[in-house]
């Protein structure tokens, strides 16, 4: 009488093999690895456009409320021009970002179901990440147009 030396679960049911259990475990985490890295980046590209649209705004917008507070300014159109270009790169980099971001998400939603592992993968496309960065743009240019008097009342 030979031998199985195939191990068995409690049930009866083969125990899966160790190396294939391995294998996949790695291959999952490499992908929950390389999500995590692009939701990174894209919270670095968020808060660096954020923190050049706030420059450009504050130094477009300080000889206006100088002048309105009667302080006396010297008339500089070149600080206007730079917080405009500030303005604008914020917005191109924020846009660049979440671009790049959804580049990488269907890259990896693609990757796994080649693998077959979508059911077992915590891929999330369009997530959390993606979703602060819409309400994001939505609040800088919200701020901005107002910043510039587009919203303005006046």
């Amino acid at each position: 009488m030979a031998q199985n030396n195939q191990s068995h679960r409690v049930d009866g049911s083969p125990a899966p093999n160790k190396d294939v259990d391995d294998a996949l475990k790695a291959t999952i985490l490499s992908f929950e690895r390389t999500e995590v890295s692009a939701e990174r980046t894209l919270m670095s590209v968020l808060r660096t456009s954020l923190a050049l649209v706030g420059f450009g705004l504050t130094i477009y917008q300080v000889p206006i409320w100088a002048k309105s507070l009667g302080l006396v300014v010297i008339a500089d159109p070149m600080s206007g021009r730079f917080g405009l270009a500030l303005l604008m790169i914020g917005f191109m980099f924020l846009a660049l970002g979440i671009l790049s971001y959804g580049k990488t998400s269907r890259k990896l939603t693609e990757r796994s179901r080649r693998l077959n592992h979508v059911d077992q993968v915590s891929i999330t496309p369009p997530d959390r990440s993606m979703m602060a960065s819409v309400v994001t743009v939505l609040v800088l240019l919200f701020a901005a147009l107002a910043m510039l008097g587009i919203l303005a009342s006046n």
